[in-house]
């Protein structure tokens, strides 16, 4: 082989692995993007991609606050560009860290940090979490020399954070690409899915008593290590100007010990404490239980609560302006479509539902029992038909199971005694089996979306939605078409 040919041969190879490489970092830096998980990381991705000094808030804490800071919230309804930067089991020194590689991007004017891991909630875990909790946090944070001092810095206060594993992560990467799955390789642009950070919950709680303070005089120590990285906060917070405020989100074990402290601990180093526990915020936010769940792991109603009140003291008392921003108004159309699918699973009238499941972004998956036509009426007939299904519901088909998928790869529909049917959609990214079932009483209606059946299996229609947009099962219902036509879950 000649000299030319040699070194043109290794260019080749060269920009081939460098190719590679870069593939493979930006699919694994796409891993777990919304809503398929409650502990979202590409909210450390996108951060990067924000124009640069265009945050004015930042929100820091644990897997509460990653589900009770709503970026979009707070910018629908206050203008306020805000970026959430919490974790699941997040610690005051990991929020420290991502404190510091924030302000080299942005230049908020408030910071806000979630008390939660002031103390110690997981006894066995030196800092609150486990080194997979900080990997989520971790592994986006751009290598440079910042992330070198700070895995140096929180491997020496918990030894389980191996260095090699959080500098050079192909080792702990290659263990998860063995599972990967298109949930952890979406190549589609995911800026579209950007929430900044925000992810909304399902956790609910029927009702919460908020805090009523007792004794002024009890005290409850922090964690020494949270102490003092929280110190370390407070510090970096001065020097760079911004406005630090502790927040206590609701749900947190309140007591006198811990409002104290925490209250004190404020004052002496001038800054804002809010405490959404104590019953003048609680009544002031008045969430309506449980619909607007604020407790803990709220749902994204009540974020919405949560945004409207602490928003407005942020507002107010910072003098934070209302910007427009596109970063902002982009993420828009992706949480309207959070709303309308959340705001499906509420609908309680079959006519209702049917109209609001004829949208392109959803599949429809429909199997029936034996039973279906025996007492269907002229509506709900009518509202089937609309949504493009030509099965003509009359005597004939009395005793005859119904199977049909309206997807993005056509409407497909039998009719019969213990048929099936299989096949894709979303361009074949997904398979659905379906089947009615036979004359046997053991006997069930199916509809399987990749090999997980999701199917009522009760008398009538039983009826699957999926998201084929955000790759998610919506809702699973049955209409009593055999009966009153009543809806239910």
């Amino acid at each position: 082989m000649t000299k030319r040919n040699l070194i043109i041969s290794f260019c080749v190879i060269f920009v081939l692995v460098v190719s590679i490489l870069g593939w493979l970092k930006t699919t694994t830096n796409m891993s777990t993007y919304y809503p398929k998980s409650g502990y979202p990381d590409n909210g450390f991705s996108h951060f990067y991609s924000m124009d640069k000094n265009t945050v004015d808030v930042l929100f820091f804490g644990s897997s509460i606050g990653v589900n009770g800071f709503n970026t979009q919230e707070f910018y629908d309804q206050y203008g306020i560009r805000s970026y959430n930067l919490s974790s699941v089991q997040q610690p005051i020194p990991l929020s420290y860290c991502w404190l510091k590689e924030a302000v080299k991007y942005q230049q908020p004017k408030v910071v806000v940090v979630d008390t939660r891991f002031l103390y110690q909630w997981h006894p066995a875990d030196i800092l609150n979490g486990d080194a997979g909790a900080y990997h989520v946090a971790l592994d986006k944070m751009k290598f440079s020399k910042s992330k070198i001092e700070s895995v140096m810095e929180l491997s020496k206060l918990d030894p389980s954070i191996e260095v090699k594993d959080f500098l050079f992560t192909l080792r702990y990467k290659h263990e998860k690409w063995k599972e990967l799955t298109e949930d952890n390789i979406y190549l589609k642009n995911t800026e579209d899915y950007n929430l900044k950070g925000y992810a909304p919950g399902d956790y609910i709680i029927e009702s919460y008593e908020p805090f009523v303070p007792q004794n002024p005089d009890e005290r409850k120590e922090f964690d020494p290590i949270m102490k003092i990285y929280m110190d370390k906060i407070v510090a970096l917070c001065r020097e760079n100007d911004i406005n630090l405020v502790l927040v206590t989100l609701v749900g947190n074990d309140m007591n006198d010990a811990t409002n104290n402290s925490i209250l004190e601990y404020a004052q002496e180093n001038e800054i804002d404490y809010i405490n959404l526990c104590h019953y003048e915020h609680f009544y002031a936010m008045s969430p309506k239980y449980p619909e607007e769940s604020v407790s803990l792991h709220s749902n994204r109603k009540g974020s919405v609560v949560i945004a409207r009140h602490l928003g407005k003291i942020l507002r107010d008392r910072y003098q934070l302006q209302a910007v427009r921003d596109e970063q902002w108004e982009n993420s828009k159309e992706y949480y309207n479509v959070i709303k309308e699918n959340e705001e499906l699973t509420t609908i309680t009238e079959y006519d209702s539902y049917l109209r609001s499941i004829n949208k392109e972004r959803y599949a429809v998956l429909i199997s029936s029992k034996l039973d279906a036509s025996r007492g269907m009426n002229d509506l709900l007939r009518k509202e089937l038909s609309n949504l493009g299904l030509n099965t003509i519901w009359n005597s004939e088909m009395d005793g005859k199971g119904y199977v049909a998928v309206i997807s993005d790869e056509g409407i497909v529909e039998n009719t019969g005694i213990g048929i099936s049917m299989m096949g894709t959609f979303r361009s074949g990214r997904n398979n659905y089996y379906i089947k009615v079932p036979t004359l046997e009483p053991e006997s069930s209606s199916q509809i399987q979306i990749d090999r997980q059946n999701y199917s009522l299996n009760r008398g009538g229609l039983n009826i699957v939605v999926y998201d084929m947009w955000l790759n998610v099962v919506v809702d699973k219902v049955n209409i009593a078409s055999w009966g009153d036509c009543s809806l239910s879950r």
